[in-house]
């Protein structure tokens, strides 16, 4: 994999050039990414797949609003970002800290209040349906059908979202939180992202509502609390269903199924669901 990363830096003007001294895999950024060290300095590089031109464009906009790395460069299949030597991604017991979440969510607001700069949706429902029918699980049909018209309901939405805010995906300085990995970013409802977040991060209902409150920038009412949990329900659904398809067997692909199919269970029963 690091012979194709050094392949789609020779095909990219800024590093054509130049030989990069190590080509490494890199936490914190998902699909195939690699940490690249130069003598001039570091940088992240994915090999992107189609979506290239749509994740580009997304990661500039934050880049601009000073909500994630900077765009070194884009094309022949890769982009290539600044790395953050000073932020570190974050953990799941890190949002149980009131500051992180604070600047997480501060993070996540700032980039849902900007104007989108793509015209993509999230696909939510479409991926749903496809995954459900990949992977050998068995899920409750009225909850299914709830996820369903969750998932729906997110990709109605116009906000800019980022459409994978696991904590991987959000480095942490301790003065902000910055973004990293478009690839699934789309236009939607906002909440999607916290309620993913909040899902990956198998935050207790305390932090939960910390989180949720945090982003609203106000306390919470119970009509929002519920559209929160619908989404969350959703988004532990997502989860099992990607790491049944995508995981490699073995123990973490089995305990990553099961705990986001008790999140599953657990959020779909407090549901109103005829």
């Amino acid at each position: 994999m690091a012979i194709e990363a050094r392949r789609a830096l020779a095909r990219l003007a800024p590093f054509a050039d130049s030989g990069a001294t190590t080509i490494r895999p890199a936490a914190g950024l998902s699909g195939r990414a690699f940490r690249v060290d130069y003598s001039r300095g570091a940088f992240a590089l994915r090999l992107a797949g189609d979506g290239l031109a749509v994740e580009a464009a997304a990661a500039r906009a934050a880049a601009a609003a000073g909500l994630g790395p900077r765009v070194v460069a884009a094309g022949a299949g890769a982009l290539v970002v600044d790395w953050l030597d000073d932020a570190a991604p974050l953990g799941a017991r890190a949002l149980t800290e009131p500051g992180t979440r604070r600047r997480a969510a501060a993070a996540l607001r700032a980039l849902h209040r900007l104007s989108p700069p793509i015209a993509r949706r999230l696909p939510l429902a479409e991926a749903l349906v496809r995954l459900r029918r990949r992977a050998a699980l068995a899920i409750d049909r009225r909850g299914f059908a709830a996820a369903l018209a969750a998932a729906e309901a997110v990709g109605r939405g116009e906000s800019f979202c980022h459409g994978d805010a696991v904590t991987a995906n959000l480095l942490d300085d301790g003065a902000r939180v910055r973004l990293v990995d478009f690839a699934y970013a789309g236009r939607g409802d906002p909440l999607w992202d916290v309620a993913y977040l909040a899902a990956d991060a198998g935050l207790d209902a305390v932090a939960e509502a910390a989180l949720h409150t945090a982003w609203l920038g106000r306390p919470r009412g119970a009509a929002e609390r519920a559209r929160l949990d619908r989404f969350r329900a959703l988004a532990h659904l997502v989860m099992a269903l990607w790491a049944a398809t995508e995981m490699a067997p073995g123990a973490p692909r089995r305990g990553t199924i099961a705990r986001h199919l008790a999140g599953f269970v657990r959020v779909t029963e407090r549901l109103p669901i005829r």
